[in-house]
């Protein structure tokens, strides 16, 4: 009864401070922005927008649409971007039983490329579109076989080896109706981490990390090495991630033998094998020792990727100050050079995981709720530790702040060690000294409007 009176006060806060504080409408990322014209009458057409020119990201990757053109409620959307890197992306829209795809990458090696069906097992060779100035612009007609099949990309060498660029991109029917489709409860988390304004990032140069040697000679001369004469954020990071996915190379002992692994940035230069952990903290130690703000995402990845997969991945996200956004990229993912226990294989890579887009980055990789740290993401509104700010959270701060009671007020932890970041307390959420209703009306206002809590 006490829970069901709580829960009733929290309702009418948040509708009371939506309507009378704001006067607005709620913040939704499933509200999709006006498409670019390079749709026109469901075929592709140039229109006024230079599909190849540098000002694409004005239609992609703005932080108001969330970098993407946001599913609905139940992950099904139109329209799909691989990646904000203007040098390979793929853009792909469906109109009716057509998928209209724009592909563009610059990398030499890449001479033609094909859409599939995951359904479909062989090509031809007439499928193949060749590549003009590092792009091409094809179709793919959609039968009742493709529902539930993946998209498969697929691009020819100069050798003539074939293989996929991209082949997690799911197609859906709904209503008679074909989608591209993301796990929506895998988007959100991904999403919520990726665009949570409580994130500290100035935490991410000096992070607590036994994994980085921080003031290394070796990891600082390369990173010298690698972004000289560079002077965004973006170059910086690019120039990472090639390097590392080039001239590191997995290995597969480790992944049975603990013993073996180097996880540490310097361990894994020096012996030029590891596993993802070590990819990431690599590039995060590089990055991080030019003053390039750089996380390591720990999470689950799969083929697809579930919102029940364990976690098993590392990964990273490194800040762009000059575009105020994350770039998400995994250099362990787009290498195919593997260690052996004796023997170095240089693979093929790939810029697949490079800026790759929250939509298809969320087929295949999930953001652990656990690394939003409360301590360091002001996160201290969260009362019952689930990850997620909502009404309940108000109602237990409400409960407390009236009778006391911390029964409902439960405590976060993190990793192997059990690392309490919470306390059995109604924090300061909003910084002004006192624990009062003022700290519920801030929950509330983060819940409506995703506002800050240190604003």
């Amino acid at each position: 009864m006490k829970k069901a009176f709580f829960d009733s006060i929290a309702a009418v806060c948040v509708l009371l401070l939506s309507s009378v504080v704001y006067g607005g409408e709620l913040n939704s990322r499933n509200i999709e922005p006006e498409l670019p014209t390079f749709i026109d009458n469901g075929s592709p057409s140039d229109g006024n927008i230079e599909l190849f020119s540098d000002n694409y990201l004005d239609y992609f990757g703005k932080d108001e649409d969330m970098g993407i053109y946001a599913p609905d409620e139940n992950g099904y959307c139109k329209t799909l971007i691989t990646s904000y890197d203007k040098n390979n992306f793929c853009t792909m829209n469906i109109v009716g039983n057509t998928v209209y795809l724009n592909y563009k990458n610059t990398n030499y090696n890449y001479r033609s490329v094909c859409p599939l069906p995951s359904t479909q097992s062989s090509y031809y060779t007439s499928d193949l579109i060749t590549l003009t100035d590092g792009g091409a612009k094809f179709t793919l007609t959609l039968d009742d076989s493709c529902d539930g099949a993946f998209l498969n990309i697929i691009a020819r060498t100069d050798s003539s080896y074939v293989y996929s660029l991209y082949n997690l991109v799911k197609l859906k029917k709904n209503n008679g109706e074909f989608f591209f489709y993301s796990d929506p409860d895998v988007l959100d988390t991904n999403l919520a981490f990726t665009y949570g304004d409580y994130r500290v990032k100035e935490y991410y140069l000096t992070q607590e990390d036994s994994n980085i040697s921080y003031g290394n000679a070796e990891i600082k001369a390369l990173a010298d090495e690698l972004t000289e004469g560079m002077t965004t954020d973006y170059e910086k990071i690019k120039a990472v991630h090639d390097w590392v996915k080039e001239n590191i190379y997995y290995s597969k002992p480790a992944l049975s033998d603990s013993s073996v692994r180097h996880d540490k940035d310097t361990e894994a230069l020096e012996t030029r094998n590891c596993v993802c952990q070590g990819y990431s903290e690599l590039c995060a130690s590089l990055l991080r020792s030019e003053g390039v703000i750089c996380a390591v995402i720990s999470g689950a990845s799969g083929h697809p990727v579930t919102s029940t997969t364990y976690p098993n991945h590392a990964w990273n996200e490194a800040y762009d100050r000059e575009n105020d956004r994350w770039v998400i990229f995994d250099s362990t993912w787009d290498t195919y050079s593997t260690y052996d226990g004796t023997t170095f294989t240089k693979g093929r890579t790939i810029d697949s995981y490079f800026d790759i887009s929250e939509k298809l980055m969320a087929t295949t990789h999930r953001d652990n709720k656990h690394t939003c740290e409360a301590a360091l993401y002001t996160y201290w509104g969260d009362m019952n530790a689930d990850w997620t700010l909502d009404t309940t959270d108000v109602a237990i701060a409400l409960n407390y702040i009236i009778t006391g009671d911390t029964s409902k007020i439960e405590t976060y932890r993190w990793s192997s060690s059990y690392k309490v970041l919470k306390t059995k307390e109604l924090p300061d959420v909003n910084g002004d000294g006192k624990t009062d209703f003022n700290d519920c009306t801030a929950i509330i206002r983060h819940v409506v409007h995703k506002e800050r809590f240190d604003e």
